[in-house]
């Protein structure tokens, strides 16, 4: 049927519509280029192929529209109602949607790159396909299925999910900052520099996660399994991974700094190049593990089992070593100044074979610097 004949000289005149309805309509394929939509009605119509291409739509009903094929390309959405809708191959390109509730949305990589989704409910939506620079703020992802989906440079900010799929798929330069995944299952996902803030991974079970050179910060770890982990070159500083277990992991090149790491297990890790400044690793379980070149410079060490370790390298600089197992270490050329040791266990560990104490730095770091008069 198409729109009426005064809409459609409407639209010509002025691109505007205020309040028109255009209930249970055939609309396939009209023509919305560069219009302002206010308060119009499309519930039950079918708009599937129409062109709402650089419009501004606002307070506009499509609660069971067929939606299917629509080119969307640079169109501002606010406040638009859509219970029903049927999202299907929509070209969203360099679109905004704004405080939105849209239900079993099926989005398509290629349609949706430069894409702001801010303050949206996309409960049970399904994303396939490479999404390049979208960004998704405040939105609840609910239910959504990611298996099929490569996201590059995707931004999930204050997001929440109490239950969704990323497992199959891949993160690339991305970040999740402040989001809730408590439900999200991305165990299976390759996820190579993204950046997650302030995260909860609180006992998870996250056996066999396959992460590249990303960022944890001040993320929440304590008591999750992470058992054959391959995260090598990640960061977690200031994350607690109290209780937590890595053991025959590939984590070579971490920087676990300023973290909170006490009760964790590490056993039988590769930990070569790793950064643990200023860390607690207070009775922590880094027994076997390939620790070369490992920084401990004032790092908290007290009761931690590092036998049957390679320590070659390693810098334990003004550690607290109280109590602890450095039994049948290798410390080839080891540095081992400082290092605060009372009750520590050094059998079949040859101290030897450290580095000779500096001491000369050690002077000039106790060198009194203030001056009296």
């Amino acid at each position: 049927m198409g729109l009426r004949d005064d809409a459609r000289k409407k639209l010509a005149m002025t691109k505007t519509l205020v309040n028109d309805q255009f209930w249970n309509q055939d609309l396939r394929g009209e023509d919305f280029t560069n219009c302002a939509l206010t308060g119009v009605g499309f519930n039950g119509s079918d708009l599937s192929g129409a062109n709402f291409t650089s419009s501004q739509i606002a307070n506009c009903f499509f609660s069971d529209c067929n939606l299917s094929g629509v080119i969307a390309v640079s169109t501002q959405w606010h406040d638009n109602y859509f219970e029903n809708a049927i999202f299907k191959d929509i070209d969203f390109r360099g679109a905004q949607i704004n405080q939105a509730a849209i239900n079993g949305a099926i989005f398509e990589g290629s349609k949706t790159s430069y894409t702001i989704f801010h303050d949206v409910k996309l409960t049970n939506a399904k994303f396939s396909g490479d999404f390049f620079s979208v960004i998704l703020s405040n939105c609840n992802i609910d239910g959504v299925d990611a298996k099929k989906a490569n996201f590059e440079r995707v931004a999930f900010q204050t997001c929440s999910s109490q239950a969704g799929d990323f497992s199959g798929g891949s993160l690339k330069e991305g970040s999740f900052l402040e989001s809730n995944l408590a439900g999200v299952d991305i165990t299976k996902s390759k996820i190579e520099r993204v950046l997650f803030h302030t995260i909860d991974f609180s006992n998870r079970n996250l056996t066999n996660i396959n992460v590249k050179m990303s960022q944890f910060l001040e993320c929440d770890f304590r008591g999750s399994v992470l058992e054959n982990a391959d995260m090598e070159g990640c960061g977690f500083l200031k994350c607690n991974l109290e209780r937590a277990a890595l053991n025959n992991s590939k984590l070579s090149g971490c920087n676990f700094g300023q973290a909170k790491l006490e009760g964790a297990n590490f056993s039988g890790s590769n930990l070569k190049n790793s950064l643990w400044g200023d860390a607690d690793l207070t009775e922590v379980n880094l027994s076997n593990c390939d620790i070369e070149a490992g920084f401990f410079e004032g790092a908290r060490l007290v009761e931690s089992d590092f036998s049957g370790s390679n320590l070659a390298y390693a810098n334990l600089t003004s550690a607290n070593a109280t109590g602890s197992k450095i039994i049948n270490c290798s410390l080839y050329m080891a540095k081992l100044d400082k290092l605060q040791e009372d009750n520590t266990d050094w059998r079949g560990s040859n101290r030897k074979e450290a580095q000779k104490e500096d001491k000369k730095r050690i002077e000039a770091e106790d060198w009194p610097t203030g001056v009296r008069i």
